[in-house]
């Protein structure tokens, strides 16, 4: 997993800090989860699902996530993977 990189947020609190490593972290789980179903579905195995969000709170942090990932690296594309 990419770890979470600070560098041009302004300083956070010890909480707020942890909040968003959790929220990268989930993120970038879900991310790799999906991107490797959609290369299998691709492939013809139809087995997999994409990521079923746990709770509301799992779901939150996805977007917190992707709004972190947006602001940090603003000219990547951080659209889901094409869902086959």
């Amino acid at each position: 997993m990419a770890c979470f990189d600070l560098s041009g947020l302004a300083p956070l609190s010890q909480g707020t800090r942890q909040k968003y490593i959790n929220a990268w972290n989930v993120y970038d789980k879900v991310q790799a989860y999906d991107i490797a179903v959609s290369t299998l579905r691709s492939q013809g195995d139809r087995s997999k699902t994409y990521w079923q969000f746990a709770t509301a709170q799992e779901h939150e942090n996805w977007r917190i996530g992707l709004s972190l990932h947006v602001k940090r690296y603003p000219n990547q594309n951080w659209n889901p993977p094409q869902k086959n």
